[in-house]
């Protein structure tokens, strides 16, 4: 074979050659010079080599005695030291151990001996972890070639990278290295000349160094030996064996030179040409150190032929038409084979030919059609000729598809393309009806859209699946200007238009309103929440705030040195970048979470609190934002578990970064660990009042004249490996004149993680001007030094000061250590503070009052009972140093713990600007706390100091009382709900507020439960300590009693002791005044009125709350614990205050519940005032009382008689039932004793739960030790134990366990007697459960209504005997099937026990055609589907299981207007076709009588009842038996009774129940009379007459689309205009509906809607069904869209309040994901859920909407959603009770067009052609004749006159009800299917026609006629 050769570069080489080209060669004298350079040295140890001809020493013993960075104890000091060539940059506190005298002492590593014969004698330790900023060694004049080796280790047991790294610009180098804590040797080629920086990355751990050397490359020179070859334009390689690098040789002829690492072996290599190389004897060439000096010359290379084969073959595969033109195959070698690569010949028919070097594994790569890849023959490896085909295929493609958003409707993306960004293939892609769709190859895509006034940046990247992705499309069209508001809101929905989701939001709109002057100032309000937004502010005027005592926190998370997906090219977030998730980018700016850029002047902020939260926790959003270090940046991956509060993880993220002029912060926080606050980069002017800045390492930097006033600096501290930090680090520019002023600062440290003393600052540039001023430091926080040095930069020439720093607990500061800055006190009176402002006046800085002292002097609050306290209570001081000056209050706060003895320990020490609270240590138990205030302001002005000392002492225990008490268990059966103060709390571990640890006090609210049986009746208790009736209703206790109570249960009342207290420090949390009473000694009941919360309880009660001095009294504030139990249905129950421990000399207690303190100008009383306001208000209000006042100062004073050795008031046995030094507070005893007396007055009380009252068993008085104050064991016997000699509870009380017995024994004499049955047959009259399950004719409702609606099961109650428990468990629009998927037929099961009975009313809605609610009236109970199946598998089979007596109930009629019975009323159906489907009809009441009699279950006939009671009545008089929604008798509701019918019905229900003698319940139906309906009957005085013109013109805005009128109307942000809102029709006739700019909401007081609709008379059926294909909607919780159904209707009208009641078959709170409602409804003001939707709403689908009227009320049907009806099941007739307005809306930002829109009325489609445009409503169905137009307020509309107000109804008949004639009638409610005539053939018909006849100009006369006809084909 001949020699063929191919000159060119295999891939390998050439990356090869890629790697070394910069390798410079100009270091070498001629070809075949050698260097003249030693090996040098640096050993840290100073360890010296002795060969001076071939090393170079650079660091000697003497060398470190003269390092001035070197302390003599071995300490670097911060910065860098150079020797020669080598400069190392060190921190403070790094460690050299040498043999010098600067030796820091022994270590190991620094004697370590390595393997090459090097031991060491020292080291360089790094006491911190490395970085390429910190702790690293630079080597300059290094040249390409030298090696670097590097002789080091760990300290401590970790893993760590060591980098090599060059700083040059020739090429990139950087060679990484592990090492461990074990001395190792590391070598590394430098392939460039310049400079290289040695370093470990910061996980690291410590590293240390013992040596570093440089060896200078060796020169080898020769010749090339070409027998006959023909090498020019090939290259020479030397290719290192080790390293796998190439070094390119410099060729002059066949001469040549390189430069080679010395101690390496390489292998000489010829590149760019085939079939020839060198022998294998002379292509190895190895160098060696000792050729350092003298090089190695004359080494010869010699150049042989190398055999070669030929390849050929034929590619074939790809399709007809795809473009080839740039296809090329290259066949790749193998990886480390020396050959190059080779480009195959192709010819027109695609055979190839090429020539291969042989044994070389080649790979074959195709070019130019990257569509392809090969199948076939993409390796070859041979040493013949080889022929062998190429096949090629298409790359797999996958569906690539999505939709666009972010579109405006109706926009149109006409063309769509996909760019690979790797090879820039471009592929069309097609557009569809909803999105895109395309098929792509593996890759990442670029996409490109034509589409006007839109961009996209979305990529789509394909890896071997099928993807879904949206394009996500931005506008380019310039924000529209907007109208100037002062006021903008984040968060409250209530604003409207005004309102925005994010903080971006709100800035942007201010933006567009352009505020430039103070005067167009906007304020953005925040409310309270969390807002994870980076937000960018670059306009002037511009003011952040939070109104409320709730926290406000902006905070973002990108810390410098990392990437995230949504950060742009600029290193800001963007929203284009957060969404395509592509690439990534670092931060800028130090990532911060705010930035305000210079032209935001006048920018400001209050309340606000700032974070950057990369240095303090790991949010999901950081994690999903793709967070990664960037490249060579060494930093630790974040992930979850990772420690980002430890030092390691620390990086620089700022919070704020401030850039603008005249900005200023009051009541801020700035959070963060590294750089948390910036003050910008020029002359600045910034104001900072009592706000908290918090971090580590120069957490205030930056440029500007910036003053802190009593601002709180706060240490934030390191999880692990915490170091001293620095507060500041300013860097002015020239135009800075006087830079940082801190006036009255405290520094504090964060106690929740490690904090090291650190710095008050650090010069970043060399002119820093910073002073602190009165500085306070809570703590040994600031290092000796006060400043240090930073880049160079001494703190000695910086301008830094300081005057009068103090510690917060009252010692100077030592400042002989400071290293500069001391002030004498007459420089410090220079100072100029408005010098910092450069003539402009921050408003929050404000002149303060001359002197200072306290206009109110210091109290304390406790959170707990401050009577009591405990370690875990807080305690707040309050005080005021009047108006003007409390603005600028900088007191000093010092807490004391008070021993008996007056000794005095200073516990805790602060400033007013920092925290004026105290939390109790355990320290401090049986002492006293006082606290002392140094008056003090800003300025430093200081005052004559006050104190205040708690006057109870600190109890034994733990207590926290902000803690939120335990979930509330409430009984199956009554419960008993207490509230009260520390004489009812419950102090056992089980407490409420206990957090489960019990105190040594004991009540009787602890121990109540004990008296009963716990099945029956449940304690559940409220009651806390130091509550007063105002504060427990303040902070929200009484509301949550009021959530949980309901009917039959009982609400026990006990205030008084704190509610008296008018001493000062009680009197803004606690004291209640009386009020002065009348001539007759009546105290007031007088309403008070919530007002602004003082600082000192914001974060207690919020913004507002009643107030001593807010009007209310002690009557009024009980009175709204009895009208909430009322207003449940539950018995509310007064008790007196409890007697204290008070005796007089002769052992009678004196009167103490009163206000005695005179010196605070509030009513001062007697003769326990408050104990007798209490009974007065008990009488007043018709309430139980309970005089437990009475009943301790009898059982006190009665022990005191008994007590032989009482003298002068004091009673050994008074005290034993007291806690320990208190007379206020029972110890576990006396709160038993106490709640033995409470449980025998409810005993005697003859109340539901009397019988409950049981003797207590197995109860013990626990103390925290686990000592026992009394027993009672199993057999109900008491042991009461008092203390022995030593004070253990070991002996026992004869007397008390007397006293107590008695009271047991007394209890259960009377429970035997309430035991006791009637009869020898009766059953025990222990409360048995009468449970209720039926619809909305038996359940409760809440209505605002003129009549409101009550079901029959909310009456029983009035009709049984105390014996009986109702538990109404019905629901709304439920069915006998439907209700079984609720809670309440769950709480049914569960509850039910023997003994019980049930009463079922189904039989409304198991009539609805609806496969949710519908069951069959035919087949029996066996029958699967059927009524009756339903009734008795999911009731009637369940109860008699448990011994559990049923009673079944036929539903009531439905109300007839003109006295005749329809099929409907009667309950008897006819087969329905409904969605394609047929629904039997039948007799609903007949399946229950034939129930009943197959299972021999009871039955009440309620519909006969009923009916008969209707026909007895008469029409006219049965409309007042029904609820109306308005005073107008046409609103009145045919199916729901108002509270005269409900009463009336169970009165019939039960008496029948008596009549049938059921057994058990018979027994206890009270025997009564029908009720009358004067009695009864009274019209809702909440009710609110609707101030409403009902429609009569049209819009002027909108056009008719048909029948369908438009409207714009309610909470709509302005008038109405077509620029916000379009109504329109468009080509096909279909309606759309379209809402911009956010005009309009959903919201949850007030709607804005725009709305298509139709006017359908109140009294017909309509059925309204449409398709809605959603073009695009914003994510909010106020945008909805769908059909609706009202009872009020506006034309174009703007209107903020509450409108009328409707329905919405329609989507609500769009946001929350799996949580979006399913149709909703509005009732009487209150927005209802329907249900929650299973399916996503999208943009581009296309959904079903149904309303469809029923005769109880409405169904409504969204897309695939469940049909919602529960809770739909009223009239819209409250406002307008002619009509219903139905029609098609849309609300907020959405657009809509709605499709085959179809309303039927009365059973007939409504079309444009022959329609009236406003239809007449139908007549009243009962009008009265001659009936007055104005009815007397208050009364009905229409008595009939002259008839008995409770008429006697007529005896129910035992025949069953009329039946229709056969076949069956149509139901009312079912639309006629008729054919062209409007009669359907073969059916027959009850009819009654109403006709009207229109006159063309005059009105309307209406003919009623009537008649009955048989209608045959």
């Amino acid at each position: 074979m001949g020699k063929k050769t191919k000159k060119r570069l295999s891939c390998f080489l050439c990356a090869m050659l890629l790697f070394v080209t910069g390798i410079e060669t100009s270091a070498f004298t001629g070809v075949f010079a050698a260097t003249a350079r030693k090996i040098d040295v640096w050993d840290f140890g100073a360890v010296q080599e002795s060969d001076t001809q071939l090393y170079n020493n650079h660091i000697s013993a003497q060398d470190w005695e003269q390092c001035e960075n070197v302390s003599s104890a071995g300490k670097f000091a911060e910065g860098t030291t150079v020797f020669g060539d080598l400069t190392l940059t060190h921190t403070v506190n790094d460690r050299l151990f040498s043999t010098s005298s600067k030796n820091y002492g022994t270590n190991a590593l620094a004697k370590t001996a390595y393997a090459d014969g090097y031991t060491a004698g020292g080291m360089y330790y790094c006491n911190g972890t490395g970085g390429e900023g910190r702790r690293n060694i630079t080597i300059a004049n290094v040249e390409a070639g030298d090696k670097i080796v590097v002789y080091m280790a760990s300290s401590n047991a970790v893993t760590g990278e060591l980098v090599f790294t060059y700083l040059g610009e020739d090429g990139t180098q950087k060679d990484t290295e592990s090492f461990t804590n074990v001395g190792t040797k590391y070598e590394f080629i430098a392939q460039y000349s310049g400079s290289y920086k040695i370093y470990t990355t910061a996980a690291a751990g410590k590293p240390i160094y013992n040596r570093v050397m440089r060896i200078p490359a060796v020169t080898v020179s020769g010749t090339i030996e070409l027998n006959g070859e023909d090498i020019s334009g090939c290259q020479l390689l030397f290719m290192n064996k080790r390293t796998n690098t190439a070094t390119q040789a410099k060729l002059n002829g066949n001469s040549y030179s390189v430069s080679l690492a010395a101690g390496e072996e390489y292998t000489a290599v010829l590149s760019g040409v085939t079939g020839i190389g060198f022998t294998n004897d002379t292509k190895v060439v190895t160098t060696d150190i000792s050729e350092v000096l003298t090089g190695k010359e004359n080494v010869s290379l010699k150049v042989e032929t190398k055999s070669v084969y030929t390849y050929t073959g034929k590619i074939s595969g790809f399709t007809e038409g795809y473009d080839i033109s740039k296809l090329k195959v290259t066949m790749e070698p193998a990886e480390g084979a020396m050959a190059d690569a080779v480009e195959l010949k192709i010819a027109e028919d695609f055979s190839f030919t090429a020539v291969l070097e042989p044994d070389v594994e080649y790979t074959a790569s195709l070019q130019g059609v990257n569509d392809y890849e090969i199948i076939s023959g993409k390796t070859v490896n041979d040493n013949q000729n080889h022929t062998e085909d190429i096949i090629v295929a298409a790359k797999a493609v996958y569906a690539v598809n999505g939709e666009f958003t972010g579109l405006e409707a109706g926009t149109n993306v006409t063309e769509l393309t996909f760019t690979n960004v790797d090879d820039n293939y471009v592929y069309a892609g097609t557009v569809t009806n909803d999105g895109y769709e395309i098929s792509l190859r593996n890759g990442a895509y670029a996409v490109s859209a034509a589409v006007d006034g839109y961009r996209t940046t979305t990529h789509v990247v394909v890896n071997g699946a099928a993807v879904k992705k949206d394009i996500l499309f931005v506008s380019t069209a310039a924000a529209e200007p907007m109208t100037r508001v002062p006021d903008l809101y984040v968060g409250y929905e209530d604003k409207a238009e005004y309102n925005y989701n994010t903080v971006k939001e709100a800035v942007a709109a201010a933006a567009a309103m352009n505020p430039s002057s103070e005067e167009e100032r906007i304020t953005i309000h925040i409310a309270p929440g969390t807002y994870r937004e980076q937000v960018i502010i670059t306009t002037p005027y511009l003011s952040l705030v939070n109104d409320s005592d709730k926290e406000v926190l902006m905070t973002w998370y990108y810390g410098i040195g990392y990437e995230y997906y949504s950060a742009d090219g600029t290193g800001y977030y963007n929203v284009e970048n957060a969404y395509d998730q592509y690439a990534k980018s670092t931060a800028s700016k130090w990532g911060c979470a705010v930035y305000v850029k210079n032209t935001a002047t006048g920018f400001s902020a209050d309340g606000i609190v700032f974070e950057n939260s990369f240095n303090r926790y790991l949010t999901d959003e950081e994690i999903e934002d793709g967070v990664t270090p960037a490249a060579d940046t060494g930093l630790p991956q974040r992930k979850y578990g990772t420690d980002v509060a430890s030092k390691a993880a620390t990086e620089r993220a700022t919070a704020m970064a401030v850039e603008a002029d005249k900005v200023e912060f009051t009541n801020c926080a700035f959070l963060g660990s590294q750089d948390t606050l910036y003050t910008g980069n020029s002359a600045t002017s910034l104001y900072f009042k009592n706000c908290r800045i918090e971090g580590n390492t120069d957490y205030i930097f930056g440029d500007g004249d910036c003053v802190f006033d009593g601002c709180e600096l706060k240490w934030y501290g390191y999880s692990t490996n915490s170091v001293g930090g620095y507060i500041t680090a300013h860097k002015p520019t020239a135009a800075t004149e006087n830079g940082y002023l801190f006036r009255n600062c405290v520094i504090t440290a964060n106690d929740e993680l490690t904090v090291t003393p650190g710095y008050f600052g650090r010069p970043w540039g060399a002119n820093a001007h910073v002073t602190f001023l009165n500085t306070k430091i809570a703590g040994d926080l600031i290092v000796a030094a006060g400043w240090t040095d930073m880049s160079g930069n001494k703190p000695e020439n910086a301008g830094f000061n300081e005057f009068n720093t103090i510690h917060t607990n009252g010692t100077a500061a030592d400042l002989s250590a400071r290293v500069t800055g001391v002030m004498s006190e007459a420089d410090a009176k220079t100072i100029d503070v408005t010098s910092y402002f450069n003539g402009w006046a921050p408003k929050a800085y404000t002149k303060e009052a001359d002197g200072v002292a306290f206009t109110r002097v210091p109290y304390v609050v406790d959170n707990g009972d401050i009577n009591a306290p405990y370690p875990g209570h807080k305690l707040t001081v309050g005080y005021s140093l009047g108006e003007v000056n409390d603005a600028s209050d900088a007191s000093v706060i010092r807490w004391y713990i008070v021993a008996d003895d007056g000794t005095e320990t200073l516990s805790c020490s602060s400033t007013a600007n920092a925290d004026k609270s105290f939390t109790i240590p355990s320290e401090a138990e049986s002492k006293h706390i006082k606290v002392v205030v140094i008056p003090q302001t800003i300025s430093g002005t200081t005052g004559e100091a006050a104190e205040y000392k708690v006057e109870a002492f600190v109890r034994e225990g733990y207590e926290d009382p902000s803690s939120p008490g335990s979930d509330v268990e409430l009984g199956k059966g009554v419960n008993i709900f207490l509230a009260g103060d520390s004489t009812v709390k419950d102090y056992s571990a089980n407490g409420m507020y206990m957090s489960g640890k019990a105190q040594a006090e004991g009540s009787w609210g602890e121990y109540l439960q004990s008296f009963f049986d716990d099945s029956k009746v449940k304690v559940v208790n409220y009651a806390n300590g130091g509550r007063s009736s105002r504060n427990f209703i303040n902070e929200g206790s009484l509301d949550k009693i009021a959530e949980n109570i309901k009917a039959g249960d009982y609400l026990i009342i006990q205030f008084g002791h704190n509610d008296c207290s008018n001493q000062s420090g009680y009197l803004e949390d606690r004291y209640v005044p009386l009020g002065t009473p009348d001539e007759n000694g009546i105290y007031p009941t007088t309403a008070g009125t919530k007002v602004a919360t003082p600082s000192t309880l914001t974060d207690k009660y919020g913004d507002t709350f009643y107030s001593y001095d807010c009007g209310g009294t002690y009557k009024w504030y009980l009175q709204q614990y009895i009208e909430v139990a009322k207003a449940a249905g539950a018995k509310p129950v007064l008790v007196t205050p409890v007697s204290r421990l008070y005796y007089t000399a002769d052992g009678t207690i004196k009167a103490h519940h009163d206000s005695t303190d005179t010196t605070t100008g509030t009513l001062v009383t007697e003769n326990n005032a408050y104990v007798t306001a209490v009974k007065q208000l008990a009488e007043e209000q018709n309430v139980l009382l309970m005089d437990a006042f009475e009943l301790t100062k009898t059982m006190y004073e009665t022990a005191y008689a008994n007590d032989t050795a009482a003298s002068n008031g004091v009673s050994e046995y008074g005290t034993q039932v007291m806690a320990q030094g208190d007379k206020t507070h029972s110890n576990k005893l006396g709160g038993f004793l106490t709640s033995a007396m409470i449980a025998q007055q409810l005993q005697n009380m003859d109340l539901t739960i009397s019988s409950a009252v049981k003797m207590p068993s197995q109860v013990a008085g626990n103390n925290p030790d686990g000592q026992q104050t009394f027993t009672v064991n199993g057999k109900n016997q008491l042991k009461a134990y008092i203390k022995d000699a030593d004070g253990n509870y070991t002996k026992v009380s004869e007397y008390w366990t007397k006293y107590g017995q008695t009271l047991i024994t007394e209890i259960g004499e009377k429970h035997e007697e309430l035991s006791k049955p009637s009869e020898p047959d009766t059953p025990s009259e222990e409360q048995a459960t009468v449970w209720v399950v039926g619809d909305s004719t038996v359940c409760s409702f809440t209505d605002a209504y003129y009549y409101p609606r009550y079901g029959w099961g909310t009456q029983l109650s009035n009709y049984f005997d105390s014996t009986l428990k109702v538990e109404n468990l019905a629901l709304s629009g439920r069915s006998s099937k439907s209700f079984t998927s609720e809670d309440n037929y769950k709480t049914l099961l569960e509850g039910m026990t023997s003994g019980d009975y049930l009463l079922v009313g189904f039989g409304h809605n198991d009539e609805k055609a609806e496969d949710g609610r519908y069951t069959d009236p035919n087949g029996d109970y066996t029958a699967e589907g059927s009524f009756a199946n339903s009734l008795y598998e999911n009731y009637v089979k369940p109860a008699q299981e448990k011994g559990v007596t049923v009673i079944l109930c036929t539903p009531i009629v439905r109300r007839t207007a003109n006295g005749e019975w329809s099929s409907s009323n009667l309950h008897v159906t006819a087969d329905t076709v409904s969605e394609g489907k047929t629904y039997a009809g039948g007799d609903y009441a007949e399946a229950v009588r034939k129930l009943g009699g197959d299972v021999n279950v009871p039955v009440v006939d309620m519909t006969t009842l009923t009916k008969n009671l209707y026909d007895s009545l008469g029409a006219d008089e049965t409309v007042n038996l029904h609820s109306w929604t308005s005073s107008s008798a046409a609103s009145v509701d045919n199916t729901h009774t108002n509270i005269y019918g409900a009463r009336y019905n169970a009165y019939m229900l039960t008496q029948e129940i008596k009549k049938l003698n059921v057994a058990g319940i018979a027994d206890h139906i009270l025997s009564a009379e029908a009720p009358v309906k004067s009695e009864v009957l009274k019209p809702n005085s909440d009710y609110k007459e609707a101030d409403y013109t009902p429609v009569t013109g049209e819009s002027t805005l909108w056009k008719k689309a048909g029948i369908w009128s438009g409207s714009v109307f309610g909470n709509v942000g302005g008038n109405p205009s077509t620029d916000n809102h379009t109504l329109e029709t468009d080509a096909n006739g279909n309606i759309h509906i379209a809402v911009r700019k956010n005009k309009g909401k959903i919201g949850s007081t007030a709607d804005g809607i725009a709305m298509y609709y139709y006017k359908v008379p109140a009294a017909s059926s309509f059925t309204l069904t449409a398709k809605a294909t959603i073009n695009s909607f914003d994510n909010n919780d106020q945008v909805s869209f769908g059909l609706m159904a009202r009872d009020d209707m506006y034309v174009d009208q703007n209107n903020n309040n509450t409108l009328g009641d409707y329905v919405a078959a329609g989507p609500l709170k769009l946001t929350k994901k799996g949580s979006v409602w399913n149709c909703f409804a509005r009732k009487s003001g209150a927005l209802t859920q329907g249900g929650t939707c299973a399916n996503e709403i999208k943009a581009g689908e296309t959904y079903n909407l149904k309303i469809e009227s029923n005769t109880d009320g409405y169904a409504c049907t969204f897309g695939n959603e469940e049909t919602i009806t529960g809770g739909f099941d009223f009239k819209l007739t409250s406002v307008d009770s002619e009509y219903v307005y139905v029609g098609m809306y849309v609300a907020r930002s959405a657009d809509v067009t709605f499709s085959d829109v179809k309303l039927v009325v009365d059973g007939k489609e409504i079309t444009s052609a022959g329609e009236p445009e406003n239809p007449t409503p139908g007549e009243p169905e009962n009008p009265t004749p001659g009936e007055p137009e104005n009815p007397t307020p208050g009364e009905p509309e229409n008595p009939t006159p002259g008839e008995p107000e409770n008429p006697t109804p007529v005896e129910p008949a035992p025949e069953q009800p009329v039946k229709p004639e056969t076949p069956a009638e149509q139901p009312a409610t079912e639309p006629a299917v008729s054919d062209n005539n409007g009669v359907k053939t073969g059916d027959s018909y009850h009819m009654v026609w109403y006709i009207a006849a229109m006159t063309l100009t005059a009105g309307i006369a209406c003919v009623e006629l009537k008649r009955k006809k048989t209608f045959d084909k």
